[in-house]
């Protein structure tokens, strides 16, 4: 558990300076939303702890309604300083080497949705109630995304979990027996959950 906002973002950036030499990591997976927004922020005003080679792959996207398109967005407006060295998931023709998650209110990671086949690997989805509700969208929204299939073949997880709201579900996925998709990362063997919540 980290103590504060600081503590964690330092953590994140020395797990990826870590693993990106330790691997010789050239594509690592990145969430849009508000879960990384600090993260962004200091590698905006500070730097980030990868070289300018390095490339940032989306991890999903909302391709319907009128808030498709607006996960690109985000990264735009948020790490515009990086923007060249994004591929977009709509662009995108493999996974990555390392994966950056956050934790989903339902359990879901990126856009893999509770009920989705362990093994899903990429493609379009059906978003949940739960998350339409969550996120402010309009009924039947559809995205694509990548899932647990393609997570689990990276060389290494950093699953980020803010806020006490995340709390309930984050012990769920930590109790034996849990099949909710962020769950399944728990069988990788270098996955590390970075948190400010005391369970």
């Amino acid at each position: 558990m980290c103590k504060d906002e600081i503590a964690w973002v330092e953590s994140i950036n020395t797990w990826l300076s870590i693993n990106i030499e330790r691997y010789n990591i050239s594509r690592v997976f990145l969430p849009a939303g508000d879960t990384p927004r600090p993260l962004y922020k200091f590698w905006e005003s500070r730097g980030a702890p990868f070289s300018e080679n390095l490339k940032l792959i989306q991890l999903d996207e909302i391709i319907s309604g009128l808030s498709a398109g607006s996960f690109r967005t985000f990264f735009k407006e948020t790490l515009p300083s990086f923007i060249n060295q994004f591929e977009f998931i709509d662009e995108a023709d493999k996974g990555a080497q390392l994966a950056v998650l956050g934790l989903g209110a339902n359990g879901h990671v990126a856009f893999h949705e509770p009920g989705l086949d362990k093994d899903f690997f990429s493609g379009c989805v059906n978003l949940s109630a739960d998350t339409i509700l969550r996120n402010k969208l309009s009924a039947g929204t559809r995205a694509v995304s990548y899932g647990v299939g393609a997570f689990l073949l990276t060389q290494a997880i950093i699953l980020i979990v803010r806020g006490e709201a995340k709390k309930n579900i984050l012990r769920n996925i930590l109790s034996a027996g849990c099949d909710l998709p962020a769950a399944q990362l728990m069988s990788h063997p270098n996955l590390v959950i970075i948190t400010d919540i005391k369970i």
